[in-house]
């Protein structure tokens, strides 16, 4: 049976938590107060109803961590996934907590971290991926039987504002789009003899409402200039090509203009052979 009991220190007393792991195996921490004692028994009640996984190495570095990590996710996600994580760990995560272990990392260290990161003039978004990844990363952390929980999960619960966080006003800023007579100039421009082989590309992205890698990965089979439709599915990313961002299939309507404008590609196109 778990329990509690007060024991008798020269300078202070502490409080001892006795009790059984998942394993059946006997245990004891000491803590300095009766209330933290409580707290630690009943997580240790929770760990014990829950079985984990034996970590390989529950006193390992996020650096440390951070590289298997890398190696054990690398053929379940995207090539450009994949660098994404890469940059941000190396660049902006490690330098400050990799030396940190994983079990030592906790909400304070994040947000300062993460506050740091804002004052040395970083914007929200390159925040807000920051810790993003390292969410994911101490999520499968906490699957692997190293932490009980995420410390960057659910940050900011308390409608505190994190250093990340976007407002509306701020969100709709950062949307710029051309105006009716920037777009027409451009167009104009790419019509030129030098620039009209890439004018299509330019009037996909503009009228058909396609994310840049699926229309780099749009084949001649997925135009159908009779139906005026395009089938959307793969995109062209960092010299690889892959699913779309959603993994998703769909049909994407033309309009007369970029159908026209296709047509009149595909022409030139056979001329030139």
């Amino acid at each position: 049976m778990a329990s509690i009991r007060r024991r008798r220190r020269a300078k202070r007393d502490v409080w001892c938590v006795d009790y059984r792991d998942a394993t059946g195996a006997r245990r004891r921490v000491t803590a300095q107060t009766r209330e933290v004692a409580e707290d630690l028994l009943a997580e240790k009640i929770r760990e014990s109803r829950q079985a984990t996984p034996a970590a390989t190495d529950r006193e390992i570095t996020l650096a440390a961590y951070a590289e298997q990590w890398l190696g054990h996710i690398a053929a379940d996600i995207k090539a450009s996934t994949l660098t994404s994580y890469s940059e941000t760990l190396a660049r902006y995560i490690l330098p400050a907590l990799g030396r940190v272990k994983v079990r030592g990392l906790h909400r304070g260290l994040i947000k300062d971290l993460l506050a740091r990161k804002r004052a040395d003039g970083l914007s929200k978004n390159t925040v807000r991926v920051i810790r993003a990844v390292l969410s994911v990363l101490l999520g499968d952390a906490v699957d692997d039987g190293i932490i009980m929980t995420n410390p960057a999960l659910q940050m900011g619960r308390r409608r505190r504002k994190r250093a990340d966080s976007l407002s509306q006003a701020e969100r709709l800023k950062k949307i710029r789009p051309m105006s009716a007579e920037q777009l027409a100039a451009f167009f104009a421009a790419a019509r030129q003899p030098k620039h009209r082989r890439l004018y299509p590309l330019f009037l996909l992205l503009a009228r058909a409402g396609l994310r840049p890698g699926e229309a780099f990965g749009l084949q001649w089979d997925d135009v159908d200039l009779v139906d005026r439709t395009l089938l959307v599915e793969r995109s062209f990313s960092r010299g690889e090509v892959n699913t779309t961002k959603t993994g998703e299939t769909r049909r994407v309507d033309m309009s007369q203009e970029l159908a026209r404008a296709f047509a009149v590609h595909a022409l030139r196109r056979v001329c030139e052979l």
